[in-house]
């Protein structure tokens, strides 16, 4: 087991993913084709490159498990490598890889449905450990771990260049963002930020469904 990714712990972790759900959540009224690239349910946030890799991590009183499919060969897959994977873990991430993060990387093999996985790391507020490198996990991963890796600064600036946003819509990600953070439960945006999005897209419905992913709502008229 060893100690990986000491620039980050669960609360910039867990921030990077608001950030990013955000930015999907706006962005999303100009590309409907990503819609479902990012995902949350519950305090699993789920994520897919659109081509064939996806991740979850679930969060849990200030610690995670993050679980990556990328790449994989299901002719040779070995279910036995979870363990491999989890091994020397504390049983609270064991529990909740196989309760929450597991669950979303399941496929059939052989006529056994079971979780599939590249790699899994876990951490706390303190440290981050995995028993592969931080080098091998950003292998394995190829680039979907950059923007849930940044800085706050570093990670606006990818989301920025991803979806080609405005200067305006980056203000409005980053009013939102922090509305987000300040407050717990569920929030609401008034009808003032629905009109702006009814401004910049033909059709906001994919923009409401996500946010509401993470307790956003518009204020009803």
């Amino acid at each position: 087991m060893k100690q990986i990714f000491k620039f980050i712990d669960v609360n910039r972790l867990y921030k990077n993913c608001v950030l990013a759900s955000v930015a999907h959540s706006i962005m999303v009224g100009e590309y409907g084709f990503l819609s479902s690239e990012q995902s949350w349910d519950e305090n699993n946030y789920n994520f897919q490159d659109m081509e064939g890799g996806r991740g979850t991590i679930s969060f849990s009183d200030n610690y995670f498990v993050c679980v990556i499919k990328k790449n994989i060969n299901y002719q040779n897959y070995n279910k036995n490598i979870i363990c491999d994977l989890l091994h020397g873990a504390a049983k609270k991430y064991v529990d909740l890889a196989h309760r929450e993060a597991l669950q979303y990387v399941l496929e059939e093999i052989n006529g056994e449905i079971i979780p599939v996985v590249s790699l899994i790391f876990w951490g706390d507020k303190d440290k981050i450990w995995a028993n592969l490198s931080q080098d091998e996990i950003f292998d394995l991963a190829d680039n979907m771990l950059k923007p849930i890796l940044y800085d706050e600064d570093k990670a606006i600036d990818y989301w920025k260049n991803y979806y080609e946003m405005s200067l305006e819509q980056i203000e409005l990600l980053k009013k939102i963002y922090f509305k987000r953070l300040n407050n717990t439960g569920k929030i609401f945006l008034n009808n003032e930020i629905k009109k702006i999005l009814m401004d910049w897209f033909e059709d906001i419905d994919e923009c409401i469904e996500s946010f509401q992913e993470i307790n956003i709502f518009f204020i009803e008229e």
